[in-house]
């Protein structure tokens, strides 16, 4: 296993003992990803969907941080492990989490040394 792989897994660990701590308890999520339709075949093949089970933590945003433009109020922040996690998310990704489904409007992902820790997520309802 590689440093980075290494620590990967312990800010994954890492984010579901804060989750406990705070009483939110881990949270377990799916990102959901829409597949484009082949066309390179004929007849085309449509798209589906994939399923990618993640941990996470959801907190709002700061009152600061909020600019009612590209942070709306009602925004959601979203910890993602990345230690697990199949893809790399991307704006136009679904997250669910429970019976609630939030749509993926940004992602920053911190990578020091080019190894994914966590993706940041912002998210709307």
């Amino acid at each position: 296993m590689s440093a980075g792989t290494e620590i990967a897994s312990e800010v994954r660990a890492a984010l579901i003992e804060a989750a406990t701590a705070t009483g939110e308890g881990p949270l377990n999520g799916v990102l959901t990803r829409d597949e484009g339709a082949d066309l390179s075949a004929y007849p085309p093949t449509p798209g589906g969907t994939t399923t990618h089970p993640c941990t996470l933590i959801l907190s709002s945003y700061a009152a600061r941080d909020r600019d009612g433009t590209v942070v709306q109020v009602g925004d959601l922040k979203a910890i993602v492990a990345a230690d697990g996690l199949a893809i790399v998310p991307d704006g136009g990704d679904r997250l669910t989490v429970g019976d609630k489904t939030y749509g993926v409007v940004s992602v920053r992902t911190v990578q020091p040394g080019g190894v994914p820790l966590y993706h940041e997520l912002q998210v709307r309802g």
